[in-house]
């Protein structure tokens, strides 16, 4: 990143956290005034829905752009392919100008402009590729492995967290059209993981930098867990393109489709990461159906309605068990929301409202509708409280 983003990033993030001492009743309001004056903010940012907004029709007005374009001068393969390297260098000098001179960020424009950059880059990828005949698997792998760096790359110079996930999705990809591929997402996922667990928690980062590697980090464990999944393995999605005997890999399988998500779990209930709490539970409801799909038990409705069940019934149960705790809390865990921003909780609940329980039409009741009562003593016939 640049040195001025990454002050303005350091900034940003101490205000949004003095903003949360605030509505949690640690400081004043002086004190937070203070804060925001001692550590301005020098970029210019835009609320969220205009940011989707300017996102959306910046990207789509970019590729309808290049579309036309495409269209009007009816270019082969080779002079679309310098149209769309041409389109994503332009777009990547672009992006460094918001981002640099005009102090952009968090407003939708950036973020559409370096997205269509990629997008185009990887575009000229594809015709590069398609004029060098290669084999599909290897055309795929390599296709993968360039989106990597492309995202890669962008993460690391502009702090999209975004892209830092897509970025190891697609390298690991590119690793399954190898030989031998799934030892090597293994092996790479466990390097990737001491490293990022590292780098997430360095101060000499950006905090924009730290969440790339936390998304990196999600991305390898995902990859990982993948990687030993017995359907996985009896499925061969990680052979793409290469068949080599893994018969004496199941039972491997099978124990490690059941101890990675309690073992990524403990590691972050001991280190306090969330994290990894998230993806050790999302893994061992993985686990779980894993199970079910060898082991017909039940109905596939009743085991999963007994899950959600059962889900339910353990969050009520731990809840009350730390709330009965002092201060609300047991060994540094709270299911109180601590700092955290109330209208990120109000949208949620809002949509959830909205999907679960919205309301049928009204219908009008017998009796109702307009009734005359005459203006009351107001002046003018209007009522007094008008």
């Amino acid at each position: 990143m640049r040195p001025g983003a990454a002050a303005a990033d350091r900034m940003w993030t101490v205000r949004q956290a003095a903003k949360g001492w605030f509505r949690a009743g640690i400081i004043d309001e002086p004190t937070l005034r203070a804060v925001e004056q001692a550590y301005p903010d020098d970029r210019r940012r835009t609320g969220f829905a205009f940011r989707i907004l300017l996102f959306v029709f910046t990207f789509f007005g970019l590729e309808a752009a290049i579309v036309l374009v495409s269209f009007l001068l009816e270019p082969s393969n080779g002079t679309f392919g310098m149209l769309a390297l041409g389109a994503g260098i332009a777009g990547v000098m672009a992006t460094e100008y918001l981002n640099g001179p005009l102090a952009r960020r968090q407003g939708g424009i950036e973020e559409a402009v370096s997205l269509f950059a990629i997008v185009q880059l990887a575009a000229a990828a594809v015709v590069w590729l398609l004029s060098a005949r290669l084999q599909p698997d290897r055309s795929f792998g390599i296709f993968f492995v360039l989106c990597a760096f492309l995202f890669g790359a962008a993460a690391w110079r502009w702090g999209y967290w975004i892209y830092a996930g897509v970025a190891g999705i697609a390298l690991f990809l590119g690793l399954a059209h190898l030989p031998y591929g799934r030892i090597l997402c293994i092996f790479l996922a466990l390097i990737g993981w001491r490293w990022l667990a590292a780098d997430r928690r360095a101060t000499q980062l950006p905090p924009s930098l730290r969440l790339c590697c936390a998304a990196a980090l999600a991305a390898c464990l995902t990859a990982l867990y993948a990687a030993v999944n017995l359907i996985s393995l009896d499925r061969r999605w990680l052979e793409m393109g290469h068949s080599w005997d893994t018969t004496n890999l199941r039972s491997a399988s099978a124990i490690l489709t059941v101890l990675v998500p309690p073992f990524i779990f403990g590691i972050g209930l001991r280190n306090r990461q969330r994290l990894l709490l998230n993806l050790g539970f999302l893994f061992g409801i993985a686990s779980l159906l894993t199970l079910r799909y060898y082991v017909h038990v039940l109905p596939t409705w009743i085991a999963l309605g007994g899950a959600g069940a059962a889900c339910l019934a353990l969050a009520a149960g731990l809840r009350k068990y730390l709330n009965s705790g002092k201060g609300f809390e047991r060994g540094g865990f709270s299911a109180e929301p601590l700092l955290e921003n109330p209208q990120k909780r109000t949208v949620l609940e809002t949509v959830s409202s909205v999907v679960v329980l919205t309301p049928a039409a009204r219908t009008t009741a017998e009796g109702l509708g307009f009734k005359g009562s005459g203006g009351k003593f107001g002046g003018g016939g209007a009522s007094g409280s008008f």
